[in-house]
């Protein structure tokens, strides 16, 4: 297990496309630090403090996008050119060659979060003159680790849905266009649902809580109650468990 994650990792890090969407999010940040620092400056007081800034990064959800191309391109090159095959016929074991590359994905997403907070943490401290922050430390880093636990969710549907397809091309328009289909589907059974009162008078609003709608929950939360969190968080987990139950479970009964 250990060489063949160290195999993904290295053909991760070899790969452009990640050097690329650092550059994208870099570059996103640095313009949205400074544009909030101009706007602060136009009305006189902080429109944004440097902490909201940091834990509602803009390029998070220009990651979502990124993840749903990146992915499927990650998990389906090597069923593509038959790399997959080349590495069970040396003996490795079809679960483990799964799970590996699960985890140098989750790896992957992990450090792209991670220095996406970076870089809108130093460049609006500096874009707001070292402005202190709104939060305690430690509920900043808590708030982050909700964060990378919710995009990790979201990153493993993708990585459901590539190992399911193992083409590139359908993988990413079902990463993007089925997954934003079926989105829209639940929101339009939930506003049948309740223009014919099927659940009385509950007010039920169960689409928001579909994977893709959960780290925009979270980030418009602004600090929600701890009950509300922990469902976010929960939710998160069983979506992870789910899809990639399903992402080992259909690969290998499609292998036999």
């Amino acid at each position: 297990m250990g060489n063949l994650i160290k195999f993904e990792l290295r053909k991760l890090y070899k790969s452009k496309a990640m050097y690329i969407i650092m550059l994208i999010q870099f570059l996103l940040t640095i313009v949205e630090a400074f544009a909030v620092s101009t706007a602060d400056y136009l009305v006189g007081v902080a429109v944004v403090d440097a902490t909201s800034f940091i834990i509602f990064a803009p390029s998070l959800l220009f990651l979502q996008l990124i993840l749903s191309i990146f992915i499927p391109i990650f998990t389906c090159i090597d069923y593509e050119n038959g790399v997959s095959r080349i590495i069970v016929g040396h003996g490795y074991n079809r679960l483990n060659c799964i799970i590996a590359k699960y985890i140098a994905a989750a790896i992957a997403t992990v450090n792209l979060i991670v220095f996406d907070f970076v870089i809108a943490g130093v460049s609006i401290w500096v874009a707001q003159d070292k402005n202190p922050m709104k939060y305690t430390a430690m509920e900043v880093i808590a708030y982050i680790l909700g964060e990378i636990i919710i995009v990790i969710a979201e990153m493993t549907l993708y990585y459901a849905i590539s190992m399911l397809i193992r083409k590139k091309g359908l993988a990413i328009a079902t990463c993007i266009v089925g997954v934003k289909i079926f989105s829209f589907a639940l929101m339009i059974i939930e506003s049948l649902m309740k223009y014919y009162h099927t659940f009385g008078s509950l007010n039920i609003d169960f689409s928001k809580y579909w994977v893709t709608g959960l780290l925009t929950l979270w980030t418009g939360s602004k600090m929600i109650a701890g009950d509300g969190m922990i469902i976010i968080l929960l939710l998160s987990v069983i979506y992870t468990i789910i899809f990639l139950s399903g992402a080992i479970g259909f690969s290998l009964k499609r292998d036999e």
